[in-house]
């Protein structure tokens, strides 16, 4: 009903009706709610609003502990059984009003997820590449042979509709492949595609991404120096970069057997927007999630220099166990590595995420290139978390076993989350979880 004020209806137990003495209660919003939304139809319309009279009495059914319910109209009053199966017939006959029919499963088609999830898979990629560009991939290139400078180039489509988070997140993201090449960023070009629409909502969307990353850059000492952008077809803004970044060292020591694995932050974040795009979780999930992706690894970045670690790899969207995989593939003396799956921290809610089925999209590709070289209890369904596409992912490094109790103190001392999560293994020849 329209209140006091002109342009702010209600309806229910939440209004008093002014001239009337009538009791609070929930009836008057089921009476009322046809009426509801033709006045607030009629009052944009600028159209005269309908008239509500409210009934002077009820029915009034409460259920009662001893399946019972007790009825009250006018000076009537009945404690009964009869009672609580009216009530509940009443309640039943609302409630179906609501029931939503011709619900969807989820798990009855592949959900199209965003961030670093939106990959093409690694197989079409070694089928179209040639073997010095796909085998072993470096995080970021050298720009020459023996030269201090690397370039990278990475991008992601929309995880939130926010387009100063987003541009946040897609600099802390390209960023990660420098810092995993053991180098400072140095400049940076963005790519940016946007959506059809309004010139005026165009210059937002830019001015928004170009804001977040900015910030991101700058905070990283890292040069915004121009970029390119195009329109496209889909409905929210896709952000990438090309970084140059320069090596903290240009001479790289060998990976020995018995060498320690660390691995900074958790894993789940594309378990973690799946769930919620599929309705299993509720978006307070993301609230462990979020600052992960706009914090992003300058922090463990910068303390690399300190750290000396033989190789590392940013884990993205292959996933925990196609990013090892790769760093066993790019060091000839590496023949196997040994993870201890119970050191790796995973999100709240990916667990649940599991239980229900839920599965990013790029999950079965990821699977399907790495199941020959990987050695897990496939009974135990948690081991699908190591092939879950990660945006913002953490860093997975090697160092020297003398350094690791010095490595552990180092992130210690710097309040960075880590685990050491195995070793360099050359008894065998796979990725192997125990």
């Amino acid at each position: 009903m329209q209140t006091n004020f002109n342009n702010v209806f209600a309806s229910g137990d939440i209004i008093n009706f002014s001239d009337k003495k009538l009791n609070k209660s929930g009836v008057y919003a089921v009476k009322s709610s046809l009426i509801l939304e033709k006045n607030i139809r009629n009052f944009i319309q600028n159209k005269k609003l309908i008239d509500y009279k409210p009934q002077k009495s009820y029915l009034s059914l409460i259920g009662l502990s001893n399946e019972k319910a007790l009825a009250h109209k006018f000076n009537f009053f009945l404690i009964s059984k009869i009672a609580l199966k009216l009530k509940n017939l009443i309640d039943l006959k609302f409630i179906k009003k609501f029931q939503i029919y011709n619900q969807i499963s989820y798990n009855q088609f592949d959900m199209d997820c965003r961030g670093c999830a939106a990959k093409v898979n690694l197989s079409a990629l070694k089928e179209a590449l040639p073997n010095d560009i796909i085998n072993p991939s470096k995080d970021a290139h050298d720009i020459d042979r023996g030269s201090y400078f690397v370039q990278s180039v990475d991008m992601i489509n929309s995880l939130i509709n926010d387009p100063y988070l987003l541009g946040k997140i897609a600099a802390n993201h390209a960023l990660s492949d420098i810092y995993a090449a053991l180098s400072n960023p140095v400049s940076a070009s963005i790519i940016l595609q946007l959506p059809k629409c309004s010139q005026k909502l165009h210059s937002e969307d830019i001015k928004q991404v170009y804001l977040g990353a900015k910030f991101v850059l700058n905070k990283n000492n890292c040069k915004l120096l121009g970029g390119h952008t195009m329109l496209g077809e889909d409905d929210n803004p896709v952000v990438g970069f090309s970084v140059i970044g320069k090596k903290f060292n240009k001479e790289k020591k060998m990976i020995n057997d018995q060498d320690k694995i660390f691995l900074t932050g958790k894993i789940g974040v594309g378990l973690i927007f799946a769930g919620i795009q599929s309705n299993i979780l509720n978006s307070s999930y993301l609230d462990e999630v979020m600052p992960n992706l706009i914090k992003g690894n300058e922090k463990i970045g910068k303390l690399f220099a300190k750290i000396k670690p033989l190789d590392a790899t940013d884990i993205t969207g292959y996933g925990l166990c196609n990013h090892l995989l790769n760093l066993k593939n790019r060091n000839k003396t590496i023949n196997g590595i040994t993870i201890f799956k119970d050191k790796i921290s995973i999100f709240n809610g990916v667990q649940e995420c599991i239980n229900n089925n839920i599965k990013s999209s790029l999950y079965e590709q990821n699977f399907n290139y790495a199941k020959n070289l990987v050695e897990f209890k496939k009974t135990e369904i948690i081991n699908q978390v190591f092939f879950d596409p990660q945006t913002v992912g953490g860093i997975a490094f090697i160092v020297s076993k003398k350094l690791s109790e010095n490595t552990s103190n180092i992130l210690n001392k710097n309040k960075i989350p880590f685990q050491e999560i195995g070793f360099v293994d050359n008894s065998h020849f796979k990725i192997k979880f125990v």
